[in-house]
């Protein structure tokens, strides 16, 4: 699986807005592309789709800024990767190449991968990044 930088940035620019960005007051993108590390104009199309997605919400002008449009809790790390990237399953689309038991059995891993990725990514909200980040600790997704 891949995940593109564009799709890890809108993670860390949603992280960011979860941790700084009050709602409906919300932090400028220059603000978050400084604390985040993602450059600006980049950082602009990726808050233009996440806008699109219903995922953000924004006012312009003096007091404008982004903020999150739904509560981080409810808001899953699959639902911001498939907002940028479209379906995760779609990054694991494998050709069935033969009926030899090795192509059933790499067949059968590459499915067990994509159950275990979209396992996590599926448990995972903004919510249990936040508390993360204020923890310091390491998340353990095991699985």
């Amino acid at each position: 699986m891949r995940i593109s930088l564009k799709a890890e940035y809108a993670v860390r620019a949603l992280l960011d807005l979860a941790l700084h960005a009050p709602r409906n007051m919300g932090s400028r993108s220059a603000e978050v592309a400084r604390r985040t590390g993602v450059p600006g104009k980049f950082l602009d199309a990726i808050l233009r789709d996440l806008r699109k997605a219903g995922l953000v919400s924004s006012r312009r002008g003096r007091d404008g800024g982004h903020w999150l449009a739904r509560d981080p809790s409810r808001l899953t790390v699959r639902a911001i990767l498939e907002a940028i990237d479209g379906p995760l399953s779609a990054g694991f689309a494998r050709e069935h190449r033969g009926s030899a038991s090795s192509d059933v059995c790499l067949q059968d891993l590459w499915g067990r991968v994509v159950q275990a990725v979209e396992a996590v990514v599926d448990d995972v909200t903004l919510d249990d990044l936040r508390r993360q980040a204020g923890n310091h600790d390491p998340l353990d997704f095991t699985i």
